[in-house]
């Protein structure tokens, strides 16, 4: 080998090309690499179309794939796959929410046997006009298709470009959902990654989004999670994961608990026992402890638990909802009202 090809001591050599690119914002870099990898891979491309027929009985051959397609639209998809007797139009969404009529003009294009179909990482809230149209393609009982949809079929192709892109889908979080029991958590030998990611997730929204005096900190099991000075008057309020609560005698089975700790040891408690309800129905014990905890400067006088089997959902967007409703509850006992 020349010197001249040689790699220079110093220099960094990037381990997935999916990380360099010219695109600032992050969905349109995924936009681009999706098409490029479906472009170059036509039985993922299948595989894709596959999945977004799947639930409406079609079957097509994809014939080719390609990036923002022009439909006469104000704005353009995303994506289109071009099927033997029917295209496919694809809206993908990372964080941005669906523009105003955006699914509803797609499928007003007048092309012929067009179906329209939404891809996002979260819950969007889609129309009932577009749920029903004949031409908008979903899972069954869902209202879009998840990115995780499709992680199990890029995975599974063989060569270094599929790969390399399923690693890249890893680490924007598509990755299936598959923690299903609110024992398996509790197994030692395993960190819990899923539950440690949806629990930083749903502290995250409720405490620590917009809010520059908190902070995060995990813990090492992955079973828990510390929110510093989420307020003046607050600490730290502690949340973590138990296979018994060590408070609530007659809950039988794993709970999601939460300690707040107020700065004012000096001020009584005035929040009595009950029993509150997230607008998903999970109920939350509100039991005052019989003797306060310290930690630092600050005093917990309260611990709130809830089943945890009611708050892991069979998706990740499902269960850091669940969460962040316990969360929001509690944050009600301690913030102003708006």
């Amino acid at each position: 080998m020349s010197d001249s090809l040689a790699t220079p001591i110093n220099h960094k050599v990037l381990n997935n090309i999916f990380m360099l690119s010219e695109y600032e914002i992050p969905e349109d870099r995924f936009t681009a690499a999706w098409g490029y990898v479906l472009s170059r891979e036509l039985s993922l491309a299948q595989a894709v179309a596959d999945i977004l027929l799947k639930d409406r009985g079609l079957t097509a051959k994809v014939i080719e794939v390609s990036d923002h397609p022009d439909c006469n639209s104000l704005k353009k998809p995303d994506f289109l796959i071009k099927c033997e007797g029917l295209d496919i139009l694809v809206e993908h969404k990372l964080d941005a929410l669906l523009h105003q009529n955006q699914l509803e003009n797609y499928l007003n294009l007048s092309h012929t046997r067009t179906y329209v179909s939404l891809i996002a990482p979260a819950i969007q809230s889609v129309p009932q006009a577009v749920l029903d149209n004949d031409y908008y393609l979903k899972p069954e009982g869902k209202s879009h298709f998840r990115w995780s949809d499709f992680y199990t079929s890029v995975k599974s192709q063989p060569g270094w470009l599929t790969q390399e892109f399923a690693d890249y889908m890893a680490s924007l979080g598509m990755t299936p959902f598959t923690l299903k029991s609110a024992e398996d958590i509790f197994d030692r030998s395993v960190k819990p990654v899923q539950f440690d990611e949806v629990l930083k997730l749903a502290a995250d929204q409720v405490f620590a989004k917009g809010n520059p005096s908190c902070s995060l900190m995990g813990t090492s099991t992955g079973l828990g999670r510390q929110v510093r000075t989420p307020h003046a008057f607050i600490t730290l309020i502690y949340i973590w994961a138990e296979q018994r609560s060590t408070h609530v005698r007659d809950y039988d089975g794993p709970v999601l608990a939460v300690e707040v700790y107020e700065r004012d040891s000096k001020i009584p408690c005035k929040l009595e026992n009950a029993t509150l309800t997230t607008p998903s129905g999970i109920a939350v014990r509100r039991h005052n402890l019989y003797k306060p905890r310290t930690q630092g400067e600050g005093t917990c006088h309260i611990t709130y638990v809830a089943p945890l089997v009611e708050i892991i959902q069979d998706t990740r967007e499902a269960t850091v909802l669940c969460m962040a409703e316990m969360l929001q509850v509690i944050r009600g006992d301690y913030w102003p009202k708006d």
